[in-house]
């Protein structure tokens, strides 16, 4: 029985490339979240995380004008909506990723997963891979 990874998708939070760090930081502070989505014209073109703020800010970037695009991950991997669970968790864990984009069969982002979020609908699943 696979596992649902639906119930960890969050609803897609965006910015674009050419907004600010502190513009990425001020809304993911704003929202309690941390990643946004670049989309443009549509297409995924990347994703910034707090961890991306924090080495723009380490790395001593003015916030006020250094551009998304310039700390985001650009063509991040994604993961299909009905991939099992359990997968998820697992490529998360091995590729060190704290939050993934989320598309559908025809390749549209339809939001975001996060690690915490699948690692806690797995806790609660019943299916027992081993």
């Amino acid at each position: 029985m696979m596992s649902d990874l639906s119930l960890c998708v969050k609803k897609l939070k965006t910015i674009g490339g050419l907004d600010t760090i502190r513009d990425a930081s001020n809304m993911m502070f704003s929202q309690d979240i941390g990643s946004l989505l670049i989309i443009d014209l549509e297409e995924l073109v990347g994703i910034i995380t707090e961890r991306d703020v924090l080495r723009a800010i380490g790395e001593g970037c003015n916030p006020d004008e250094t551009k998304v695009k310039d700390y985001m991950t650009s063509n991040p991997v994604t993961i299909k909506i009905s991939e099992d669970l359990w997968k998820v968790r697992d490529l998360m864990i091995e590729r060190k990723f704290r939050h993934m984009p989320v598309v559908n069969e025809g390749d549209v982002v339809v939001g975001i997963a996060s690690l915490r979020d699948v690692l806690e609908e797995c806790a609660r699943s019943n299916d027992h891979r081993h």
